[in-house]
């Protein structure tokens, strides 16, 4: 059964435990305990994986194993590269796609030296110190 999964699932629940055991002794404040076996009685079903996910034109992903997905947000991912992917099965018989993706490098402000007060109001959301008003 294990042939029938893709081989990065794999690998994803052997990362997952080496870095349960990794908490466990390199936790100094003690409140990382040894990793605990989960019984089948509550088993959340879910699958991870991190092979290469291909973003085919604005709803589709192409996932190993699974074939082509349809989404209902991928255009938002254009420039963007997904690292891990997690497919759930909730217990109302919903599917739901959750995707790890590395973000883009946030713009960072100049700074300009000077200081603003802010005020939160009734009237006005905001008012700065410098007369700006939202």
């Amino acid at each position: 059964f294990l042939r029938n999964s893709d081989s990065s699932s794999l690998q994803v629940v052997n990362e997952f435990l080496t870095q349960a055991w990794k908490n466990l002794f390199s936790d100094k404040t003690g409140k990382a305990g040894k990793p605990r076996f989960h019984s089948r009685k509550y088993l959340k079903y879910s699958y991870t994986g991190k092979s290469v996910v291909q973003v085919i034109g604005k709803r589709y992903l192409k996932m190993p194993k699974l074939g082509y997905v349809k989404t209902s947000k991928t255009n938002i991912l254009k420039d963007t590269k997904i690292k891990r992917y997690t497919v759930v099965l909730e217990p109302t018989g919903k599917y739901y796609l959750s995707l790890q993706v590395e973000a883009k490098p946030i713009e960072q402000f100049k700074q300009t030296g000077r200081r603003v007060g802010i005020d939160v109001g009734v009237a006005d959301l905001a008012i700065l110190s410098n007369g700006l008003k939202y």
